[in-house]
C-alpha cells in the first residue's frame, strides 16, 4: 500500500507483495488516478483489516477486496482497482 518511493527502500523477505494501483474508467478507456491514489489504497488497506480473515495471498487480498466491493483486477504483481469515473 506503500508509494513507489517507499516500496523501492524496503522489501519483506519473506512475504508476498502485491502493489494496489488505483484507474478511473470512462466509456471503455482506464486511466490511472494519480490525485486520489493513496486514498484508495487506504480503502483497500482498511478493507482487508476489516475482513473476518487474514488474506493468504494475493489472490485472497484481491477475492476480499471484491468482497468487500471493489472492483478489482489481479495481474503479476498487482491489485488494480478500478473506480467509477468522476464526471
Amino acid at each position: 500500500m506503500r508509494s513507489g518511493a517507499y516500496a523501492a527502500a524496503w522489501k519483506p523477505k519473506r512475504a508476498e507483495l502485491v502493489a494496489v494501483r488505483a484507474f478511473s474508467q470512462s466509456g471503455g478507456v482506464r486511466k490511472p488516478v494519480s490525485h486520489m491514489a493513496k486514498a484508495v489504497r487506504g480503502e483497500v488497506a482498511r478493507a482487508l483489516l476489516r475482513a473476518k480473515r487474514v488474506p493468504k495471498d494475493a489472490d485472497d487480498a484481491a477475492e476480499l477486496a471484491s468482497a468487500a466491493g471493489f472492483e478489482v483486477e489481479l495481474t503479476s504483481g498487482y491489485l488494480d482497482v478500478i473506480a467509477p469515473a468522476v464526471s
